[in-house]
């Protein structure tokens, strides 16, 4: 068999394949704007009496989000309202990774370990400009009674910046395809959509009687904690 009829048989086929493959990678990875951006980040507070870690918790989440870092915990004292924290963080890694942060509303969290959803209220801001955050804000309680757990949620995206899961994305209502990573891929490809840095942050406040005091003790203790790191586009972080 000659080299012309070797190419006929096993490279030509294979053309068009090949084509798609790399017209789906350029598109996938547009070029990268110059500069930097300001990534939120949170540590978790110093291990003592009032912060209890819960890694076992994370690490257990973790293999399903496929995330790059993070961190769960509760803080508060016998006395003081108690806070249920989680943070996580995607860098730079594939679509489908950082599209988790989407495809979970806070009542499939919170519903997964007997919690039920109440009452769900306006969404809450923090910030200004590139350093803010939109939280979606509701109620729950466990399903057995007990006191009231306040839920406030946030999604930031780079290039994006915040982002509520009850709104909207690239035009389709998250409130209604967080369960569909097909809609949401299909969403991602058509606009591109692959961003170097997204974070989840998730507070339950309980122990207080109305979510507007869980606001306020949250946005006092918690909020001011969060630092804003100028991260070159071209360079990954380090957690």
């Amino acid at each position: 068999m000659n080299i012309r009829r070797i190419l006929l048989v096993l490279v030509i086929p294979l053309l068009p394949v090949l084509a798609a493959e790399g017209f789906s990678y350029f598109w996938m990875n547009p070029p990268r704007p110059d500069g930097s951006v300001l990534v939120p980040h949170l540590a978790p507070p110093v291990a003592d009496s009032s912060f209890e870690s819960r890694q076992d918790d994370y690490e257990k989440a973790r293999k399903g989000l496929m995330c790059s870092g993070g961190w769960i915990g509760r803080l508060g004292g016998n006395d003081a309202p108690k806070v249920h924290l989680s943070w996580v963080e995607w860098d730079q890694l594939g679509v489908a990774n950082t599209l988790e942060a989407f495809r979970h509303l806070p009542e499939e969290c919170m519903g997964s370990i007997g919690m039920v959803q109440e009452k769900v209220y306006a969404q809450r801001e923090a910030g200004t400009g590139e350093r803010r955050m939109v939280f979606d804000s509701s109620q729950f309680r466990s399903e057995h009674g007990g006191p009231a757990m306040y839920i406030f949620k946030a999604v930031w995206v780079s290039g994006t910046g915040a982002m509520s899961q009850r709104g909207e994305f690239f035009g389709f209502d998250l409130g209604t395809i967080n369960r569909s990573r097909g809609a949401i891929r299909m969403a991602s490809a058509l606009h591109r959509f692959k961003p170097d840095h997204t974070r989840v942050f998730m507070a339950g406040v309980t122990g207080l009687p109305s979510e507007e005091l869980a606001w306020r003790h949250f946005s006092r203790e918690i909020l001011p904690q969060i630092q804003w790191k100028e991260v070159s586009e071209s360079a990954k972080p380090v957690n």
